[in-house]
């Protein structure tokens, strides 16, 4: 069953809806600010916040261009 984009989703089934890594979802929300909401000790993700802010890190991704964000952890090494 597929859920709804109403649905509330821990970060386990948000990995897997996504495709990516449950290490992944966790990194995006430490550091990038994915959006999300605790009950109690759990971290939820409702998936359509979530669907929303890929596609606002997306839009500003193609305006920034192919060069990495001043903020970025990668460096260039010379």
């Amino acid at each position: 069953m597929t859920p709804s984009p109403t649905a509330i989703l821990s970060e386990r089934e948000l990995a897997v809806k996504l495709g990516i890594s449950y290490w992944t979802i966790r990194e995006l929300r430490l550091r990038q600010g994915l959006p999300h909401f605790r009950c109690g000790k759990k971290v939820l993700y409702r998936l359509i916040t979530v669907l929303e802010w890929i596609e606002q890190q997306e839009q500003a991704s193609t305006q920034r261009g192919s060069a990495p964000a001043n903020d970025s952890p990668i460096r260039q090494v010379q």
